[in-house]
């Protein structure tokens, strides 16, 4: 006769299959299937993050929070330490509007500029920079061409670098 006593789910009446959970509710043990049990954790859960004294958090696992609260302070005091050190460390931008030309101030850009493996990566990286440049049609487009069709015909030699795309378009966005 061992086995052929079905169980059923004290909350539901479901049927109970190989496992069952056992919940206290209102002083009254109850047997729960895993339906019913996941809904009463999720319940429970949510009453202790809803209560107001405690912020979020039981008071039996504060640390949890603690260490949260904690961690963030470190990774927000990194950023405003790299911060400093970046603006320390800085040098300083070519004042364009001071008698400069825009082939000096070209030149000081591309000191600053990556080397990039290909011309494909190179365009990515401006049109990423300069977003109107993959707009057809769009003015910085059109001087973009130009100044390519231009340099084809007077300085072949500028398109040896792999660069070219992303010094064209840092030239094209100084001269505006």
């Amino acid at each position: 006769m061992f086995g052929f006593f079905t169980q059923r789910c004290d909350i539901c009446g479901n049927l109970l299959k190989r496992t069952f959970h056992r919940w206290e509710i209102n002083g009254r043990k109850m047997r729960a299937c895993s339906h019913c049990n996941a809904k009463l954790e999720k319940a429970k859960s949510k009453q202790a993050f809803d209560s107001p004294d405690t912020l979020g958090a039981k008071k039996s696992s504060g640390g949890c929070l603690k260490w949260a609260f904690i961690l963030a302070g470190a990774i927000v005091a990194m950023f405003i330490g790299v911060g400093i050190i970046s603006v320390m460390t800085a040098q300083p931008k070519p004042d364009i509007g001071s008698g400069h030309s825009p082939e000096s101030a070209t030149a000081t850009a591309m000191q600053q500029m990556p080397v990039f493996s290909s011309v494909d990566d190179a365009q990515r990286a401006a049109v990423l920079r300069y977003p109107e440049l993959g707009r057809q049609g769009s003015e910085f487009n059109k001087k973009f061409l130009d100044r390519r069709k231009e340099y084809l015909a007077s300085k072949p030699e500028y398109f040896k670098d792999t660069s070219w795309p992303m010094r064209l378009a840092e030239e094209i966005a100084i001269s505006k």
